[in-house]
């Protein structure tokens, strides 16, 4: 993945424009018609995510600026050994 959300936008307007293909049969309609609320459901859970990165992110340059601790739990780190799963 390059960036996550221009491949997002890249994966949607692609699902767009398969549903807008006037080609398809119905049958083939149908089916990209079922891809689609899956993609959704996947992009929609992405974006949940990634809004709540920027949350934490906002919270602790906040927590930066008044000279406040950030709790441990909300700790953003690139390292994977320090990542919490």
């Amino acid at each position: 993945m390059n960036e996550p959300v221009t491949e997002l936008n890249d994966i949607l307007f692609a699902q767009l424009r398969a549903l807008s293909d006037r080609t398809l049969s119905l049958e083939e309609l149908k089916q990209e018609s079922l891809r689609a609320d899956a993609i959704h459901k996947v992009a929609s859970d992405v974006i949940h995510h990634t809004n709540s990165i920027l949350k934490v992110a906002q919270y602790q340059h906040l927590c930066d600026y008044n000279g406040e601790k950030l709790p441990q739990m909300l700790h953003v780190t690139n390292d994977p050994k320090k990542a919490l799963y």
